[in-house]
């Protein structure tokens, strides 16, 4: 799943699942795809038509409705609500207990501080660490502080760039 996509615009959410679906060996019902997606209801509509957060619940029915064993998701709450973040998350739960293997990139770290049964901090094309958050944290730290420490000497800000 991408952090956005060049969707066609006048191509409708459900044609687009649909066709998604034809290129899988053994696809997933669109129907329930759109159910477990929240887009029952926007089927009919035209990508055009999509909040910005409706097009991520788009970018993942179309990557569900290939029943993967691995999802792959780029920023995957980008332009979501607090509500759909939610709803986005309780879904991915539902994949891996149904055996999914999920790895996410983000940029969002108390969200993957919050969800992640892992953490890869990667920097300089480099992996920094590789472990579960709780191992990471200790007292008050939270994961931005993590990383801050871990990438402080990996990353050069501009000069005066923050005055």
């Amino acid at each position: 799943m991408l952090q956005s996509a060049g969707l066609p615009e006048q191509v409708t959410v459900g044609e687009l699942v649909g066709l998604m679906a034809r290129a899988y060996p053994d696809p997933r019902p669109v129907g329930d795809v759109l159910e477990r997606t929240a887009l029952t209801d926007r089927a009919g509509r035209t990508v055009t038509t999509l909040s910005g957060g409706e097009r991520q619940r788009l970018l993942l029915a179309m990557a569900l409705v290939g029943a993967p064993e691995l999802l792959l998701l780029d920023e995957p709450t980008a332009a979501m609500d607090v509500a759909s973040r939610r709803a986005f998350w309780r879904l991915a739960r539902a994949c891996v207990a149904e055996g999914a293997t999920i790895l996410f990139a983000t940029h969002d770290l108390p969200e993957a501080e919050a969800v992640a049964d892992r953490v890869v901090v990667v920097a300089a094309g480099r992996v920094l660490v590789d472990a579960p958050p709780r191992e990471l944290l200790s007292g008050d730290a939270h994961l931005e502080d993590v990383f801050l420490a871990l990438t402080e000497e990996s990353t050069t800000t501009p000069e005066g760039a923050w005055r």
